[in-house]
């Protein structure tokens, strides 16, 4: 189980997204037209901090329940948390971006801790515990980026089994999340994935210079095969869409190694072509888009289990040998 977004109530998508990009150095892994109950235009801006974990969903306020909460959405208390491995050094950089603290810095038993205010008022601890320095100054050299299919998110069976093989060897993780529009016609697919990609492999990259990084795709995923081949990534492509000349081109180009992973009854695979790209190939008989089979569970669970164990060996023999 993961908290993957917290919402943040804001008078203005753009201010907020300066503010958390601009000065507190999140990453914009979202911006995308919406629409709400009743029918009104809006966004689904969502920031994270660099290295992953929760993100900010950043809701503009809409009507006067909302205008009255922004600021106070914890009601004065101190309600999100920042924690940081470059304390002093992050405190100064804040403070002459203009962010006002409302309580120096100081030693507590767990590590140091300051009181600031966002861009509309809401209290944040800024933390660093103890230990964290020393992790800044030998930054992991594997990271896994996860880019998600059209529905589902970086935490569905598949990208998330894959991911956890990354993690347990050492990767730190970096998610996209999207949401895909409803009816995303197969030629936008690119145009509407890799500005959305981009931002996270871009964020991995920087957080392990030198060092290497994988990318986990899944199904509509695979549409940011170019951007991923040109990096020179590895990566594993989970029901990737091969019946796209666009997705093909790009896997054709990549200049790392990469695993395919599909099953026969799936419109979007094409067990020949997966073959004719890369000798790294997991075709499961019977299996559909979401790698599921006809039968008990059990038999799916089954792929699933397969799946698990091809990307493992994939990263153990292949990308990062034993």
């Amino acid at each position: 189980m993961h908290l993957d977004l917290c919402a943040l109530i804001v008078p203005d998508y753009d201010e907020a997204i300066d503010f958390f990009v601009g000065v507190l150095d999140f990453a914009l892994t979202e911006d995308t037209p919406s629409l709400t109950n009743d029918g009104r235009p809006k966004r689904w801006v969502v920031v994270r901090p660099k290295g992953g974990g929760t993100g900010l969903l950043l809701a503009r306020a809409d009507g006067e329940r909302q205008d009255r909460a922004v600021g106070d959405q914890f009601a004065g208390r101190v309600g999100l948390f920042l924690r940081v491995e470059d304390f002093e050094a992050r405190v100064e950089r804040m403070k002459a971006a203009g962010v006002v603290f409302v309580s120096e810095p100081r030693t507590e038993p767990y590590g140091r801790v300051a009181v600031f205010l966002d861009l509309v008022g809401n209290r944040w601890d800024l933390l660093s515990l103890d230990g964290d320095a020393g992790r800044a100054e030998s930054p992991a050299s594997r990271a896994v980026v996860v880019l998600p299919g059209g529905s589902g998110g970086p935490f569905a069976p598949l990208p998330s089994f894959a991911t956890s093989a990354a993690e347990a060897r050492g990767a730190q993780v970096h998610r996209a999340s999207w949401q895909a529009p409803v009816g995303l016609d197969p030629s936008e697919h690119a145009g509407w994935v890799v500005p959305r990609a981009t931002p996270v492999l871009d964020e991995a990259a920087a957080a392990v210079p030198g060092g290497s990084v994988l990318v986990v795709g899944k199904s509509l995923g695979s549409a940011a095969a170019s951007v991923v081949g040109e990096r020179g990534f590895p990566a594993v492509w989970l029901t990737p869409l091969l019946t796209s000349a666009r997705v093909v081109a790009g896997l054709r180009a990549a200049r790392a190694p990469f695993l395919l992973v599909g099953g026969t009854a799936d419109a979007w695979w094409d067990g020949e072509v997966a073959r004719e790209l890369t000798p790294f190939v997991l075709e499961v008989e019977g299996a559909d888009h979401a790698m599921e089979v006809s039968g008990p569970l059990a038999a799916s669970a089954g792929v699933l289990g397969q799946v698990a164990t091809r990307v493992e060996q994939f990263l153990d023999e292949t990308v990062w040998p034993r």
